[in-house]
């Protein structure tokens, strides 16, 4: 078990040598809001945070959320319809 100074200042380490680190929040919430989501893509990312955070949905059922790769500093932003037909798609 890691104590509260190593879970605070060292990385967590990957569970699995093919995924990554995303740093993933709601796009009304900002960036201080962000949580760590292992995955192995940006959209596994995007639907591991829905998962797990149940972001609040708009008028149409879908939230809006910002992936931010770790590794590669790249930043995604993806709309996710919850809706009859599950739907993900980039933002714009």
């Amino acid at each position: 078990m890691r104590t509260a100074l190593a879970r605070r200042y060292l990385p967590e380490p990957a569970p699995k040598p093919e995924l990554r680190r995303f740093a993933v929040h709601a796009a009304a919430e900002g960036r201080h809001r962000s949580e760590i989501v292992w995955a192995s893509g940006s959209e596994d990312a995007a639907v591991g945070f829905i998962e797990q955070h149940h972001p609040a949905l708009d008028e149409e059922e879908a939230a809006t959320v910002v992936v931010h790769d770790c590794l590669s500093g790249q930043e995604h932003c993806y709309r996710i319809h919850l809706g009859e037909a599950p739907e993900l798609g980039a933002c714009g």
